[in-house]
């Protein structure tokens, strides 16, 4: 399934950030082991929408309760138009600043 498509793209800034992918063991005699947990590096993406219509809205919401917070999705990314697989990271969270406008903000993050 893919992530829905909005009337509009995030506001900016979109944050996006490589999440660590070592692991490091501290021994008794003050030494540190440190390898690589993953093989490819991970992305998290923080995104902002801003006056969403009420159909975008439900769109949204509607994708998130299919998900149910587990599945995996593909999302792609609206400048780089690169096609990640990934999950919410954070439910969806609504604001309504004017009647039957919505902002919402989440996060993503890659699989």
């Amino acid at each position: 399934m893919a992530f829905p498509t909005l009337s509009s793209l995030p506001t900016y800034p979109i944050s996006e950030k490589i999440l660590p992918s070592s692991i490091k063991t501290q021994f008794e005699a003050g030494y540190q082991l440190a390898r690589s947990r993953f093989s490819r590096d991970r992305y998290m993406f923080q995104l902002n929408y801003k006056n969403l219509s009420q159909s975008d809205k439900t769109a949204l919401e509607n994708h998130m309760k299919a998900m149910k917070d587990v599945d995996t999705f593909s999302w792609t990314h609206p400048i780089t138009s690169t096609v990640y697989t990934v999950r919410y990271e954070t439910i969806p969270e609504f604001q309504m600043p004017q009647v039957a406008l919505w902002n919402v903000s989440f996060s993503l993050i890659q699989v």
